[in-house]
C-alpha cells in the first residue's frame, strides 16, 4: 500500500502488479486499484504447489511423489513463461503435466494446446505408475 503510494507521488503508472499470493492483498488490490491488472507471482506459486505436494508425498503410498515435485514445478514456470499472456494456453500447457505423467503426450479436447512440446522419448522412465 505504502509502495503504491510512493509510486503514484512521482507519477509512475502501474498497469500490473505482480504479488504473492496472500488474500489480504488480493482484496487491498481489488478494492483500491482495479484498475490495475493483479497478477500472482509464478514463483509463489510453484512454492505453494510444492509444498502441497511434499506434504502429500509424505503419506507412505504417495512416496514416489517426492521426487517428481522438481519437474511438476519447472513445468509450471515452462508453461508460465510459454504462453505469451494467454490463459487459455497457459491452462492447456500446465494440465497437460496430467497426460505427460502416464506417458500420453498428444491428446484432444482442448482449444490450442494438444501434444507436449519436447522430442520423443526413448523411454518411459519419467512416467508415474497409475494403480
Amino acid at each position: 500500500q505504502r509502495s503504491l503510494g510512493n509510486l503514484a507521488e512521482f507519477g509512475i503508472e502501474i498497469d500490473i502488479l505482480a504479488t504473492d499470493r496472500h488474500p489480504q492483498i488480493s482484496s487491498f488490490m481489488r478494492s483500491n486499484h482495479p484498475q490495475i491488472n493483479h497478477q500472482y507471482d509464478i514463483w509463489h506459486v510453484a512454492k505453494n504447489i510444492a509444498k502441497k505436494l511434499s506434504k502429500k508425498a509424505a503419506i507412505k503410498s504417495c512416496h514416489d511423489l517426492l521426487k517428481r515435485i522438481p519437474s511438476v514445478a519447472n513445468h509450471l514456470w515452462w508453461s508460465a513463461s510459454t504462453c505469451n499472456k494467454d490463459a487459455t494456453l497457459l491452462k492447456e500447457k500446465w494440465t497437460s503435466i496430467i497426460h505427460h505423467t502416464v506417458i500420453i503426450h498428444s491428446w484432444t479436447g482442448n482449444e490450442k494446446f494438444h501434444q507436449c512440446a519436447h522430442p520423443p522419448l526413448s523411454h518411459a522412465s519419467f512416467a508415474i505408475q497409475v494403480a
